[in-house]
């Protein structure tokens, strides 16, 4: 029997262990309105029974609202699972000789838990091999759907590996590639220094200014110029025809076009060509130091054959050293022709890049010559670790088991089969389904139901009651569905007919909301069938509902007690939630329906924020206080009705008249009664205005009948 759930998490459960003070009894009955967490309660109980190993799915029964659709429906069809009663010697004979064909059956489940230790205990010693023989070498792990697959995958890397070593001994002392891998790494990082080279563009454009006699017009410097322009954008945006310096009138127009003109001057134009040109030369004469650096990190990976390039380039930039002098005599002397050798430039260019390629083969050469022996290394590993699987002792032994367990399970199931038909033919030669067609649509029609049971190949369709056309579970309401499912679910309790002979295999029984959608005209009947099955002695039972209306009837002649001499087998509870999620709380039956919704609301109204309410709760407080509310106003007025068209009378209930009605109350009645009348239909709700009036609602009662109050929130 079942006490309590250990550690369950689902929806509004969050690793929820209990109840604990008041462990389950034989006979549960728990109350939870909507979103408070019954269905997911009524899963988390299954779970923890069905933790015990022994359980099948014939020790219990579950039933919620997709009982029908999820274990009575036929796919793709409108037929129902016809419920066979065993009645009459033939029948009983027949249901002897499948029973004993059922005990020939070969549990499959136990040798498939068999085949997956050995299949588990070879994966195990795989991957001992591996990891040892892998070392810190960056090998991957191999991965196959089934374990031949995966046995393979190792066992190919054998080959490759021979063809390096001459015996398959020498595969037992290779090292881990993890230092070669390091040094890799180490070569991949090393990068090779860079110049930003004059290009030919910009070597024909120098010369062409170094030859070229300009006229010594007054052009201000490049940085005079810049000095300017950014003093116009200031004036500019203050908007100042005066000097913000001096203070003197100044003419932003003239200034601009003096700047435009210098700008547009050839003379200008030329001097900051050549002087981007002189900056980058200095770039790279100033990367010496940075080249020595590179020299150095490089010599260390490589190797020193790379030095001599290095200085090359050193004397390269040397020879551009002296170009940067002549560049700069032109700058000092602009209007005068410089003679200067281009070639001298192209030549450095060409010799800087030429060393550079040439510093790249060799780190390529020396990456190419790590990533070899590391390849051929990672072979000889991948050798070793699969000669190591191939020679197990575990692994062989293992795996025999394994074969064997899988030809058993083969001829396990080829034997199964076989029996599972020799079944469907001694169960299609019973004559029985009618009996349960028959109980069904005489207890319809008594009902009023228009709609009866008929027998198609030993299943059931729906017929129309009147015309007998056929109908699918979509065609009847919600609450002849759940009077049709819950139906089936009783009667599939028992052996027989009558109902007297409960099956001894059903150990539990859970039933969630049964009395949900069910007409009022046929709720009395549901509650007297919920009531038998609480009463049935054996199974343990756990009964769920959302109406406290039923959840009082249903415990009406009960008592819970715990006493060694006075124990009761029934316990009554109530889902509760708050920020920490759903839990049960042992609760009592003998609160009227009213004095239990005005608890809720008065519980509801004392929270500061909605921020934990689902769309569940947001939906069911709105309905709660309209009952409140409707309840309420039958102590004070004769007309209990909480509609805007009778709001003078629901303002003589919270404000003792309609003169006492002050401003606030004005605004606040007529928003309560589009809370309770509107929103709690509506798809877009508003949780804050429902908490707001929620709380406006116990305010006024308090206020205005506080010896009611008290007594409905004791």
């Amino acid at each position: 029997m079942i006490t309590h759930i250990n550690n369950y998490t689902f929806k509004s459960f969050k690793n929820y262990t209990g109840p604990i003070e008041t462990p389950f009894k034989e006979k549960n009955i728990l109350f939870g309105y909507n979103g408070k967490g019954k269905s997911s309660l009524s899963k988390g109980i299954l779970d923890e029974y069905k933790k015990e190993d022994s359980v099948t799915e014939n020790d219990y029964r579950f039933f919620d609202k997709d009982y029908i659709k999820n274990s009575l429906l036929i796919e793709e069809s409108n037929e129902i699972k016809g419920i066979v009663a065993n009645f009459g010697k033939e029948n009983v004979d027949l249901e002897k000789e499948i029973s004993k064909k059922k005990e020939l059956l070969i549990n499959i489940t136990s040798l498939e838990e068999e085949q997956q230790k050995y299949e588990n205990n070879i994966k195990n010693e795989i991957e001992s091999i591996f990891n040892t023989k892998k070392g810190n070498s960056s090998i991957k792990k191999k991965s196959s759907s089934t374990l031949d697959e995966l046995l393979q995958s190792y066992q190919k890397d054998l080959a490759p590996a021979l063809k390096l070593v001459p015996k398959k001994e020498d595969l037992k002392y290779i090292k881990d590639t993890s230092e070669y891998e390091k040094e890799l790494e180490n070569i991949q990082n090393a990068n090779i220094i860079t110049f930003d080279l004059i290009t030919d563009e910009e070597i024909n454009e120098l010369s062409r200014i170094m030859k070229t006699k300009y006229n010594e017009t007054e052009i201000p410097t490049t940085k005079v110029l810049s000095w300017l322009k950014n003093g116009l954008e200031i004036h500019k945006d203050e908007h100042a025809n005066r000097c913000q310096f001096c203070g003197n009138v100044i003419k932003l127009e003239e200034i601009e076009d003096k700047i435009e003109k210098y700008l547009n001057d050839k003379k200008q134009q030329d001097l900051l060509i050549i002087e981007r040109i002189s900056a980058k030369v200095n770039t790279i004469i100033n990367q010496v130091q940075q080249l020595n650096e590179n020299k150095i990190l490089l010599e260390n990976i490589v190797g020193e054959n790379i030095s001599l390039h290095y200085e090359n380039i050193k004397k390269q930039i040397e020879c551009l050293s002296n170009i940067f002098d002549i560049i700069n005599s032109k700058l000092s002397k602009f209007e005068s022709q410089i003679n200067i050798d281009i070639n001298i430039i192209k030549n450095s260019n060409k010799l800087i890049i030429s060393n550079i390629n040439d510093i790249k083969t060799a780190k390529e050469i020396k990456e190419n010559e790590i990533t070899n022996i590391i390849n051929k290394s990672n072979t000889l590993i991948k050798g070793s670790i699969a000669n190591e699987i191939i020679e197990s002792q575990i692994i062989k032994k293992d795996y025999k088991e394994y074969k064997n367990k899988t030809a058993e399970i083969i001829e396990a199931k080829k034997q199964n089969d076989r029996i599972e038909n020799e079944i469907i033919k001694l169960k299609n030669s019973k004559s029985t389904t009618s009996d349960f067609a028959t109980f069904i649509s005489e207890l319809l029609d008594n009902l009023g139901i228009e709609f009866f049971l008929d027998i198609v190949d030993n299943n059931y369709v729906i017929k129309h009651r009147q015309d007998k056309t056929i109908l699918t579970i979509e065609d009847i309401s919600e609450g002849e569905n759940n009077l049709l499912a819950l139906l089936f679910f009783y009667y599939e309790l028992f052996e027989d007919n009558k109902q007297k002979k409960f099956k001894n295999n059903i150990k539990l029984i859970i039933v969630d909301d049964p009395i949900s959608s069910v007409d009022d005209v046929n709720k009395i009947y549901v509650l007297e069938l919920i009531k038998r099955i609480i009463s049935i002695e054996n199974p343990q039972v756990f009964v769920f509902t959302h109406v406290w209306d039923d959840f009082c009837n249903l415990c009406y002649g009960k008592k819970d007690i715990d006493d060694e001499k006075n124990r009761t087998p029934y316990r009554f509870y109530e889902l509760k939630k708050n920020n920490n999620g759903s839990y049960l709380k042992k609760t009592k039956y003998n609160e009227t329906p009213y004095m239990h919704d005005f608890k809720e609301i008065y519980e509801f109204s004392k929270k500061s924020t909605t921020d934990d309410l689902d769309e569940c709760e947001i939906y069911h407080y709105p309905n709660v206080m309209r009952k409140v509310l409707e309840e309420y106003m039958k102590f004070k007025v004769s007309n209990s009705s909480p509609t805007l068209d009778n709001v003078n009378n629901v303002k003589i209930a919270l404000c003792e008249s309609v003169n006492k009605c002050s401003k606030q109350d004005e605004i606040q009645i007529p928003t309560l009664l589009d809370v309770c009348n509107i929103l709690s239909h509506k798809s877009a709700r508003n949780p804050e205005q429902i908490l707001k009036s929620a709380q406006y609602l116990m305010r006024k009662i308090r206020e205005t009948d506080v010896n009611h109050f008290s007594t409905m929130t004791k």
